[in-house]
C-alpha cells in the first residue's frame, strides 16, 4: 500500500515534469528560432558590408577617373611599357589593400587585352581563359554587377570564386573598360563558420545555388528540395522567414533572409535535435526520477527546470568572452538579446565609416631620388629617366592643421591633395604625388611639353587657387624644375625647399620659384635661416642654454631689421614652433601629445611682442629640453678631425652641415650630434668663431675694407658680419682693427 501510495503521489510529479518539459522545448526552440533569426540578420548585414565596401571603393575608383581611361584609351603592349607597369602596380596595390581578393584585373575593351595582378603581363581574350565573364561585361550595368560563385574558373584560379565587375565609360558614356575582381569564396564563407558543426550558415541565389557555405566543401552545390525553393520565392515577395520543416531529410528550424543588394538568400539552419536534445534527455530522467520518493521527484524538478536552460546558459557564457564589459543578469535570453543590440550598434557605426583607399603607394625610389639618400639608386625604376620634369613643394599652414583637424584627419588631406593636382595638371602630362609628411607634398609632373618659369608660375597659382577655394587653408608653393629626368630631382627637390624659407618675408598664399627671387629678400632671409638651423640643431642637441642664445640672437635680428604685424609675427613663430616641435621632448621623455601641441597653439596666438614671443619659447620649449652627456670614441674624433679640417680649408666658401655629411659619409643630424660630443660646441659655432679668427687676421691688413672681409667670410651683408664680429669677441670690427689688444667698447661701423 506504502509502495502504491507512493507511486501515486509520485505521478503527479512526472506529469508535470513531461508537461514542463514538453513546454521548456517549445519555448527553448522557438527563442532558439528567434536568436537564429537574429544572428542570420547580423550576418546578412555583416556580409553585406563587406560586400559593399569592395563597391564602394571600385566605384570610387572607376567613377569619372581620367587616369583610368587613359588605360583603356592606348594598346596595353610593350611600345607603352610605362603606363603597363604603372597599371601592373596600381593593381597589385589595389590587391594587397583588399582581403579576400584572389586577382585584380584590366580588361581594355577597344583593344581586347587584359592586364592581370597576379600574372604580372598582358594577355589576350584567349590567354585570359574566362569567356562567360569577359561576355558577362558587355551586358553589365553602369554601375557594375556581381557573378555568383564559379569552381575552378581557369589555371590561375582554382578555387570556388565570386567576380565583381565595375565597367569604365569614356567621356561619352562609351563603355571601354572594366575593373574585375575575384574574391575568394572560401575565404569569405570563413567569415560565416558557426560554433556548432550541426548548425549551418550559408548563402544561396532563388535556383537554390549555393554562392557561400560555413561548410566550405558545399560551394557550388545546389538545394533542389522543392518545398525550400518554395520558400525562397515567399521570402522574396513578403519579406524574412523563420519556420520548422524538414530539411535535408532532417527536421531543423530554418530562418531566411532575402538580401536585395545582390539577390541573394541568406540561410540559418538549426536540426531540432541539436535544440531538443536537452529537455528530451531531462524528461527521460524526471520519468525514472518519479518512481523515487517524492522529494526525489521535487529535487528532480527543480535540477530540471536549471537544466532546461542550460545551453542558453553556455551560450551566454560564451558571448559574455566578447563582451568588454561583463554582462550580470538572470535572465539568459535577455542578456544575449542585449549582446547582439550592441552588437548591432557597434557594427553600423563600423559601416558609416569608409576607409580611405589611395590609388597608389608612395614610390621608395623616388622618394630616396628627392631626399638624395642613395646616389646609386637605380633611376630607370623611377620612369622619368630623360623626360623633363616640373616639382612643386606644397606646404599647408601648418598651424590651421594642428588647430582643427587631429593627426588622423591631416593624412587624409594627401587624397584631396592629389585630386587637385591630377585634375589640374593631368592634362598636361602625368602626376605623381609623394607626402613628405602631414601638410607638406612633392608634386612631380611629366611634362609633355618644355616648361619654363611663367608656365610654372601659372600652373602653381592654378592649383593654388583651388587649394584655397576647396580646402580653405591657407598654403605656399615653391615649383622647381629638372631638364634631367629624374637624375635632376634631387637637386629641383632642394631648389624648391631653398624657395620655400622665404615665405616669411614673400607672404603666404604664393608661388615662390627660387631663381626668380630678388637677391635683396634673398640675403635676408638667408641670415634667418641660418639662425633658424641652428637653433633647431640646439634643440636636437637637447641644450637650453644654446637654444635660448640662439633664440634670443633670432628676435635680436627680427627688432632689429623687420617690422612686423602681429599676425605676421604669429604666423613666422608658428612655423617655428612646429619645426622644433618634432626635435623636442617633454619632461619625461616622451614625444608631445596631440593636446600638448594644441595647447602650445593656443596659447602663442595671445603672445602680442617678440619680448612676448622670447618668453613663450623659453617657459613652454627651452625650459624643458635634457641634455646628455658629451662623448666621444677615437673613431668619433677621427671623423670629426676631417669635417673641422674641411671647414678650415674652405672657409671662404658655402660651408653648410648638410655638405659636410655628404663628404664624411654620414647623415647630417648624426654629424650634428657628434660634432656636439667631440668639440663641446655645434657645427655652427665651430664656423662662426673659425671665420672670426680668420677675420682678425684680416683685419690687420689696413688695405682690406670691412665689407671685402665680409664677402671673403661668405656674409650676405656687412651688417650681419658686424653682428656675429660683436657677439663673439664683444667689439665691432673697426675698434679690433684699431686697437687690437684694447678694452671693449661700444664703436659704430662707417
Amino acid at each position: 500500500m506504502f509502495i502504491s501510495i507512493l507511486l501515486l503521489s509520485s505521478l503527479p510529479v512526472a506529469i508535470m515534469g513531461i508537461v514542463s518539459a514538453s513546454y521548456a522545448t517549445k519555448i527553448i526552440g522557438n527563442h532558439n528560432n528567434q536568436m537564429n533569426a537574429i544572428l542570420l540578420e547580423k550576418s546578412r548585414d555583416e556580409m553585406d558590408g563587406v560586400f559593399r565596401k569592395f563597391d564602394e571603393l571600385m566605384l570610387q575608383y572607376t567613377y569619372d577617373n581620367m587616369s583610368l581611361r587613359r588605360f583603356a584609351e592606348i594598346d596595353l603592349n610593350y611600345k607603352n611599357h610605362l603606363e603597363v607597369r604603372e597599371l601592373v602596380q596600381t593593381l597589385t596595390n589595389l590587391k594587397s589593400g583588399m582581403n579576400h581578393v584572389l586577382e585584380v584585373d584590366f580588361y581594355n575593351i577597344p583593344y581586347g587585352k587584359v592586364v592581370s595582378s597576379s600574372a604580372g603581363n598582358i594577355m589576350t581574350i584567349d590567354d585570359f581563359q574566362d569567356s562567360e565573364l569577359l561576355d558577362n561585361i558587355r551586358h553589365t550595368p553602369e554601375l557594375g554587377t556581381w557573378m555568383s560563385t564559379r569552381i575552378s574558373i581557369n589555371n590561375r584560379i582554382n578555387t570556388p570564386a565570386i567576380t565583381l565587375i565595375r565597367p569604365i565609360r569614356d567621356v561619352s558614356n562609351r563603355k571601354v573598360g572594366a575593373f574585375i575582381i575575384y574574391l575568394d569564396a572560401v575565404s569569405l564563407s570563413n567569415r560565416m563558420k558557426t560554433a556548432d558543426p550541426t548548425n549551418q550558415l550559408f548563402i544561396v541565389n532563388g535556383d537554390g545555388f549555393v554562392v557561400l557555405h560555413s561548410e566550405t566543401t558545399r560551394i557550388g552545390s545546389s538545394y533542389k528540395q522543392e518545398a525550400f525553393l518554395n520558400m525562397l520565392r515567399s521570402v522574396r515577395n513578403s519579406g524574412d522567414l523563420q519556420l520548422r520543416m524538414s530539411f535535408e531529410g532532417t527536421p531543423s528550424y530554418l530562418s531566411i533572409n532575402y538580401s536585395p543588394y545582390h539577390d541573394w538568400f541568406f540561410v540559418s539552419s538549426i536540426p531540432e535535435s541539436a535544440i531538443a536534445k536537452e529537455p528530451l534527455r531531462m524528461r527521460n530522467f524526471i520519468l525514472a526520477g518519479s518512481l523515487g520518493l517524492v522529494l526525489v521527484a521535487l529535487i528532480v524538478a527543480f535540477l530540471t527546470t536549471k537544466r532546461l536552460y542550460s545551453p542558453l546558459g553556455h551560450l551566454a557564457k560564451r558571448l559574455r568572452r566578447h563582451d568588454p564589459e561583463e554582462v550580470s543578469s538572470l535572465n539568459e535570453v535577455q542578456s544575449i538579446t542585449n549582446y547582439i543590440e550592441v552588437m548591432e550598434e557597434n557594427n553600423q557605426t563600423l559601416q558609416k565609416t569608409i576607409e580611405q583607399y589611395s590609388d597608389e603607394i608612395r614610390n621608395y625610389v623616388l622618394f630616396q631620388i628627392l631626399l638624395g639618400g642613395n646616389s646609386k639608386l637605380p633611376l630607370d625604376e623611377v620612369g622619368y629617366v630623360d623626360q623633363e620634369l616640373a616639382l612643386y613643394l606644397l606646404e599647408l599652414d601648418q598651424r590651421e592643421l594642428e588647430e582643427k583637424f587631429s593627426t588622423k584627419d591631416q593624412y587624409l588631406y594627401y587624397f584631396a591633395v592629389e585630386n587637385i593636382a591630377s585634375e589640374l595638371l593631368g592634362a598636361f602630362g602625368f602626376v605623381k604625388i609623394l607626402m613628405i609628411q602631414p601638410g607638406q607634398f612633392v608634386i612631380v609632373h611629366q611634362l609633355k611639353d618644355t616648361s619654363d618659369h611663367k608656365v610654372l608660375q601659372e600652373r602653381g597659382e592654378a592649383v593654388l587657387r583651388s587649394i584655397l577655394q576647396y580646402l580653405k587653408l591657407n598654403c605656399v608653393i615653391s615649383a622647381s624644375y629638372s631638364a634631367s629626368g629624374a637624375e635632376g630631382l634631387h637637386e629641383a627637390y632642394v631648389e624648391a625647399r631653398q624657395g620655400m624659407r622665404y615665405r616669411f618675408a614673400l607672404g603666404g598664399n604664393r608661388v615662390i620659384i627660387f631663381n626668380q627671387l630678388d637677391p635683396a629678400i634673398s640675403i635676408q632671409t638667408s641670415t634667418l635661416t641660418e639662425y633658424e638651423n641652428d637653433l633647431i640643431r640646439s634643440v636636437e642637441e637637447m641644450n637650453a642654454v644654446l637654444a635660448r642664445d640662439r633664440f634670443s640672437a633670432l628676435v635680436s635680428i627680427l627688432r632689429e631689421d623687420y617690422t612686423m604685424s602681429v599676425e605676421e609675427m604669429i604666423g613666422f613663430f608658428s612655423q617655428l614652433l612646429f619645426n622644433l616641435i618634432r626635435h623636442v621632448r617633454s619632461e619625461n621623455g616622451k614625444v608631445l601629445t596631440q593636446q600638448e601641441i594644441k595647447s602650445l597653439i593656443a596659447e602663442l596666438a595671445k603672445q602680442r611682442s617678440l619680448q612676448q614671443f622670447e618668453d613663450f619659447f623659453n617657459r613652454q620649449l627651452f625650459d624643458k629640453l635634457q641634455t646628455e652627456p658629451n662623448k666621444g670614441s677615437q673613431s668619433d674624433i677621427q671623423l670629426i678631425g676631417k669635417v673641422t679640417a674641411y671647414i678650415q680649408s674652405h672657409y671662404d666658401q658655402d660651408i653648410s652641415l648638410q655638405g659636410c655629411a655628404e663628404m664624411a659619409g654620414v647623415n647630417p643630424f648624426h654629424l650634428s650630434r657628434l660634432f656636439k660630443k667631440v668639440t663641446g660646441i655645434n657645427f655652427v659655432d665651430y664656423v662662426i668663431d673659425y671665420r672670426i679668427q680668420i677675420a682678425k687676421e684680416l683685419l690687420a691688413d689696413p688695405k682690406l675694407l670691412v665689407q671685402d672681409i665680409a664677402e671673403m667670410l661668405r656674409y650676405a651683408n656687412v651688417k650681419g658680419f658686424i653682428r656675429v664680429f660683436k657677439k663673439v669677441t664683444g667689439r665691432t670690427p673697426g675698434s679690433y682693427r684699431r686697437d687690437p689688444g684694447g678694452e671693449d667698447r661700444e664703436d659704430s661701423e662707417e
